[in-house]
């Protein structure tokens, strides 16, 4: 077996697009989503008023290290839930939602921070968010 470290490409490999989020998933429909590439894109946001029922927050990831992508959840600056990336370009690579809770006529940002470490130099990571609510 080789000790020989892992070689990182001379320039950033562009990976796949990820798959499609899907408009229904565990009860919950669509509503908003957002795709970037980490390290480029390292957050984004939802601004959302609440209507008493739970919101669900997923991602999907592709690229070489997809799955040491991590991402922090926080609802109005607190955290709200931590989890990794569903990983894939097809079939059914988001698979559960996390639950966020804000009150019913409350207004909320709910900002999503991806984060991985060790970083890795030229592996970017595309990823697609998406924010679902119960019908």
């Amino acid at each position: 077996m080789s000790s020989l470290p892992r070689r990182l490409p001379p320039r950033p490999t562009e990976p796949q697009a990820p798959q499609a989020l899907p408009e229904r998933l565990k009860g919950y429909r669509l509503a908003d989503s957002r795709t970037g590439t980490w390290p480029h894109d390292r957050s984004l946001t939802f601004d959302v008023l609440g209507d008493g029922k739970p919101l669900g927050i997923g991602e999907i990831c592709t690229g070489d290290v997809a799955s040491r992508l991590l991402f922090d959840a926080e609802v109005n600056g607190r955290l709200s839930t931590r989890g990794g990336c569903g990983v894939g370009t097809s079939g059914p690579s988001l698979t559960t939602l996390a639950e966020l809770k804000v009150p019913k006529g409350k207004k909320a940002t709910i900002a999503v921070k991806f984060s991985m470490r060790p970083e890795a130099p030229n592996r970017p990571v595309r990823w697609s968010a998406g924010l679902w609510r119960r019908p």
